[in-house]
Parts: structure tokens; C-alpha cells; sequence
């Protein structure tokens, strides 16, 4: 399958920073690849949220394949394959939520960045989704966002920001790329406002079967 998303945002490679740039990530899998989240004893992560309490799985990802990003800003295209091992795939059916994470940061996963969506018919869609195995398209809002959600949920902790994302790079064959979250919502003490609705950005993730002679991005 390939997993692609796409939105307007900045996004830095190398030193050079692209302003609202249109930027698009795929990533190529096979969805009999796709796992359940677990600990470190090999059992399902549980979950403080869904309201089925007889619910076990809820976190699905999918990190064996290729990723790469494209970027489109004033005429000049950029394409990178990133390094593997850095992002993968993920389906949070409990808070509903899909798009793309990583092994970066400092908590060492996140799954709202490089891109993720909520809302929109992207919560709709990954409530009900079947781990990433069936064609989809769908809208959300698009975060950014190392430490997401910003402002904490159940037993995760929050201070109201995003963890600047310039000391976390990820790997690529033209240099280090970092996103950004340029659109927020803000409170009167400069903190994010409201996780899910926080960001004002907005974007598109598709999920469709790849072809035999498909190239990455291309």
C-alpha cells in the first residue's frame, strides 16, 4: 500500500527553510506489516479513553517500508527518501487519529510527527478504520508536533507547547528536514490552545494500493 499525505506548511531541509510549501509524505508498506502497539512485554498498550473497556486494540502501525517527502515552494520541487527506521505509519482508532509518526523526540515515539491529522473525516475514518489495510481518502487537521497533545491527556503530561523539532532531524539523501507547526491557536500566556483544535492547518491523507512499476514520490 502506499500512504500519502499532503499539506501546506514550512518545512526546513538543510539550512534552507520553505515557506508554505506544498509538502507530501508517502510512505510504501505492506499492510500485513501493520502491528498493535505494545509494551515491553509484548502486551497491548491499554488505553484511558475508549469507551469500550473489552476494546484491545486501539494503536496500529506500520513501520517496515520506505518514506519519502516531497516539496513544491516557488517553483523550485525538492524529493528526499528518508533514512528507514525513523517514521512509520500509525492508526489511533481510540482518539481517532491517522497520518505520520517517528522513533525521534524526546520521548522516542511520537505519533503526531513528522505529520498527523485529527478531526475532520480523518477522525471519522480511523475510528472506524481496519489497521491500514483498505483504500481511504480523508481530511483533517494537520499537526506537526513533537509531545503532541500539547496540553496533556490522561497520563500524558503537557506544558502547553511542542518541542521545537531543530534538534530532532530526520535523516534524508539531500540533508536533515524538520517540520514545522507555523498555524496554531494561541492562549493569552503564548501556549497552544485546545490539542485536538489547536492547529489551524488543515490537510489530506490517502491510503490506496501501489503498483507494480510505482516509484516512491514520483
Amino acid at each position: 500500500m502506499a500512504y500519502s499525505a499532503t499539506v501546506v506548511t514550512d518545512i526546513r531541509v538543510g539550512k534552507h527553510l520553505y515557506h508554505n510549501a506544498a509538502v507530501t509524505v508517502t510512505f510504501e508498506g505492506d499492510s500485513k506489516d501493520v502491528v498493535e502497539a505494545t509494551d515491553s512485554h509484548g502486551s497491548p498498550i491499554p488505553s484511558t479513553f475508549c469507551q469500550n473497556p473489552s476494546a484491545t486494540g486501539w494503536f496500529y502501525l506500520l513501520a517496515k517500508g520506505t518514506a519519502s517527502v516531497s516539496v513544491e515552494s516557488k517553483e523550485q520541487k525538492l524529493f528526499a527518501r528518508l533514512q528507514p527506521g525513523q517514521v512509520f505509519v500509525g492508526l489511533d482508532q481510540c482518539n481517532g487519529g491517522i497520518g505520520f509518526g517517528s522513533f525521534l523526540g524526546p520521548n522516542g515515539l511520537e505519533p503526531a510527527y513528522p505529520l498527523a491529522f485529527v478531526l475532520g473525516t480523518a477522525a471519522a475514518d480511523a475510528a472506524a478504520g481496519s489497521a491500514l489495510s483498505n483504500p481511504a481518502n480523508m481530511s483533517g487537521y494537520a499537526w506537526s508536533c513533537l509531545g503532541y497533545p500539547p496540553t496533556g491527556a490522561g497520563a500524558l503530561n503537557g506544558n502547553g507547547f511542542c518541542t521545537p523539532p531543530d534538534n530532532y532531524p530526520l535523516q534524508s539523501d539531500v540533508g536533515e528536514i524538520f517540520f514545522y507547526l507555523p498555524y496554531t491557536e494561541i492562549n493569552a500566556d503564548g501556549s497552544i490552545c485546545c490539542n485536538h483544535y489547536g492547529t489551524l492547518n488543515f490537510g489530506t491523507f490517502s491510503i490506496r494500493p501501489r503498483t507494480g512499476d510505482e516509484r516512491s514520490g514520483r
